[in-house]
């Protein structure tokens, strides 16, 4: 490791020029500097000319070191991150450089340039001591000897004082935040920035443009696009990202579907913020099902074909079967709990050989499509049906939840208990929603009931579905077994229900959210055999 010198600049009762006289005389070695800033705003108060001029012209000539802007390299990057790409590489390049013996020592302006964590830096400066590349810093006027240890002590100690202060601004930074989310704004910074939305003075008020582009994601996926499908048709019409890039990722279309606050609330900490609502929470919860959905079906990484997957339910612990192999290569489906018997109470449903199941249960869906009487039964079952009571139920909740909102508002002028307020007006709020989205649900099915369709045009549409359904492939009878919601309970017999959609609202594909009704004729009991 070379040697620097630590000499005065002069003597202190002498002349400047005889300083500059000794230190002409004294061989320099050549510094490597990095400066780092961490955000726009300190770089206008400690920005890199001023690190440069205050710190690293000072302290390299207190410290011996010639110092140059060609090996001096600026990061715009946060010293409190675990993964600091920029800085890392920069400072491999000065090791690169110190190996090939064009530079000797490395300088930082001061120790919270080069890291407020220790954590984080430690395994950065080893790297630097093991290829023999001495670390300076220029305000404390420090070489961080590996051996010294007061050189390390103070070299902590200035790292806690940094670790300090972030605590200490996170801290008064999340309570500022917090202050300003319970009066009602939005607290600003990345956290409230929101595609489909400008913030403005702690309100997000709708981007015509990109709020037009969400509600168009919302459309399509309702009406049955995959998300795949939806970036291509955003790239074709020329839409960017919320990045402003030209092609749409998929994880991105997903965030967005999933963001509770595109229906008018947003959530911050468990305070609910209101803000302009682009979909409705119909669609919203409609958009989850089908989510959810998918991720049952989802046969990503699927060696082989299985037809049921995700019907097949467990008797015993009500979970569901999924696809798997034996030794034999035979298909099976077994008991999610059950597969992993290692596991605490492992469930003991009996794994079912995937051809004798599959047979049976689409052989049930295909005599059920095929039978005009099941169907026209199921039909005069749902006009049957009196749904008057529940109406007046439903009418009778919703007077009382909107009294209750006013008996709470009159109680908070008086308490002014504002957390205790906020709580109860957002089980009110998620109550009545429940209770508007079943009004809504009897209403179709009402309104359905009245469109029955005559026993001719059942028949038709038997044949019709006759002539067909050999030559489905696996993908049109999967879509066919979710249309009809189909469910099949494991036992020593095999139960096998389901559900025949009847009129869908409009732009609601089938596998959203059905107005349907059970046929008890669908419902069957078949022993087949059991592994």
């Amino acid at each position: 490791m070379p040697k620097v010198p630590f000499t005065i600049l002069g003597d202190q009762t002498g002349n400047a020029e005889d300083g500059q006289t000794e230190r002409e005389g004294e061989e320099m070695n050549r510094a490597f500097t990095i400066m780092r800033v961490s955000s726009h705003e300190q770089k206008k108060k400690y920005g890199f000319a001023v690190q440069w001029e205050d710190d690293i012209l000072f302290g390299a000539e207190a410290l011996g070191l010639e110092v140059s802007r060609e090996l001096s390299r600026e990061v715009d990057e946060s010293a409190t991150k675990a993964q600091r790409s920029d800085f890392t590489a920069c400072v491999r390049e000065a090791i690169d450089l110190h190996n090939k013996g064009e530079v000797d020592a490395l300088l930082f302006p001061r120790v919270d340039r080069e890291s407020r964590d220790a954590f984080i830096s430690i395994p950065l400066l080893n790297e630097c001591f093991a290829n023999g590349l001495p670390v300076y810093f220029a305000k404390e006027e420090l070489h961080l000897d590996p051996t010294d240890l007061e050189a390390k002590k103070k070299y902590l100690e200035e790292v806690n004082r940094s670790m300090d202060y972030i605590i200490t601004l996170k801290r008064n930074t999340e309570r500022g935040r917090k202050k300003r989310v319970k009066s009602g704004l939005f607290a600003g910074g990345c956290s409230s920035n929101l595609f489909g939305f400008d913030y403005d003075k702690g309100h997000r008020v709708i981007n015509h443009e990109t709020g037009q582009t969400v509600k168009q994601i919302f459309q399509w996926y309702l009406e049955g696009d995959n998300m795949v499908n939806i970036t291509a048709r955003l790239h074709s019409l020329g839409i960017k990202s919320p990045l402003g890039k030209p092609n749409w990722e998929r994880s991105t279309i997903f965030r967005i579907l999933i963001n509770r606050a595109y229906t008018g609330r947003a959530d911050f900490g468990g305070i609910e913020i209101e803000q302009p609502a682009l979909i409705t929470m119909a669609d919203f919860e409609c958009v989850q099902l089908r989510l959810k959905r998918n991720r049952e079906l989802a046969r990503r990484n699927a060696k082989y074909d299985y037809l049921l997957s995700g019907h097949v339910v467990c008797s015993l612990c009500g979970r569901r079967y999924t696809g798997a192999t034996t030794h034999r290569k035979n298909r099976s489906y077994v008991c999610s709990r059950g597969r992993n018997k290692t596991r605490l109470n492992p469930c003991d449903g009996k794994p079912l050989r995937a051809d004798s199941l599959e047979e049976v249960v689409w052989m049930e869906v295909e005599r059920a499509l095929q039978n005009p009487k099941l169907i026209q039964a199921g039909l005069e079952a749902v006009n049957e049906h009196d749904y008057e009571p529940e109406l007046v139920a439903l009418k009778a909740r919703l007077r009382y939840y909107k009294a209750e909102r006013r008996r709470l508002f009159d109680a908070f002028r008086i308490s002014v208990d504002e957390e205790t307020f906020r709580e109860s007006i957002k089980q009110i709020d998620t109550d009545e929603a429940s209770a508007n989205r079943r009004y809504a649900e009897i209403e179709g099915l009402i309104k359905t009931a009245d469109q029955t369709p005559t026993p001719k045009d059942i028949q038709t549409a038997c044949d019709l579905i006759g002539k067909n359904i050999e030559r489905l492939d696996f993908e049109d009878r999967r879509r066919i077994l979710e249309a009809l919601k189909v469910k099949v309970h494991t036992g020593t017999t095999v139960r096998i229900e389901g559900s025949l959609p009847i009129e869908l609202p409009p732009s609601r594909p089938p596998l959203e959210c059905p107005q349907e009704f059970y046929s008890p004729g669908l419902a069957i009991r078949r022993k087949i055999h059991v592994e």
